[in-house]
């Protein structure tokens, strides 16, 4: 569907759902805008993010191709003293030039010493669970050796950053180390920018934003029920 397809779809089940509502408030365009950019995100958590699964999501990446996007990033080493001094790297994905939503795959460009020897070469990172990551620190009874980076994804707050563990013969590049593949956030609808989404998810999403307009609409008049009370 176009967006104004999307529009006329949007009203035609608002009136199938309550014919007395859409007599008495017909929402504009803005409105129904509103209600379809808030649909689908909500659509995209709940159906393909729900289970916060990383292999079930990549498995349907093929389905979100629209929003795939890849890009190089810096890295900052972190030097907090903590578990991860000097063995870790920090990308903050608040930096990336879309809205970051989601996690697909990851490569940094690392200098290794000792064991494997390369310069400034790209490697895949590992994506690795956050409660494995013991399995990659360096401590005075664990000394790994592992040529491909592991990563994970840690939210502080409202801030995603993805973090990258190496081993102690390894070093990343800082500027433009960690290319980055990733799902991001759809381009708001207007009547000039179509749905990214694939065309047959459309409909449910039409759908849920008749759902969170009717739910809006009738907190709007329970508001105005109290206050005349």
């Amino acid at each position: 569907m176009t967006t104004l397809e999307m529009n006329i779809e949007f009203l035609r089940l608002l009136k199938a759902i309550n014919k007395d509502l859409i007599k008495s408030e017909v929402p504009d365009t803005e409105t129904i805008l509103q209600m379809l950019n808030i649909a689908q995100v909500r659509y995209l958590k709940e159906v393909y993010f729900k289970d916060g699964n990383h292999y079930i999501v990549i498995n349907k990446t093929d389905e979100l191709r629209d929003l795939i996007r890849r890009e190089l990033i810096d890295c900052s080493r972190i030097e907090d003293n903590g578990p991860l001094h000097q063995i870790a790297y920090s990308v903050d994905l608040s930096g990336l030039t879309y809205e970051f939503m989601f996690y697909i795959r990851s490569d940094s460009k690392i200098t290794r010493t000792g064991i494997r020897t390369c310069t400034a070469e790209w490697m895949p990172n590992e994506y690795i669970k956050y409660s494995d990551k013991e399995k990659f620190l360096t401590t005075p009874v664990n000394t790994p050796s592992y040529v491909q980076p592991g990563c994970y994804i840690e939210n502080t707050g409202s801030v995603n950053s993805l973090i990258i563990i190496h081993d102690s013969y390894t070093t990343l590049t800082t500027t433009n180390g960690v290319s980055i593949e990733y799902i991001k956030k759809p381009a708001d609808l207007s009547l000039s920018q179509n749905s990214e989404l694939p065309n047959y998810t459309h409909e449910e999403i039409v759908k849920f934003a008749v759902d969170i307009y009717v739910d809006n609409y009738k907190f709007r008049l329970l508001s105005k029920s109290n206050k005349t009370q």
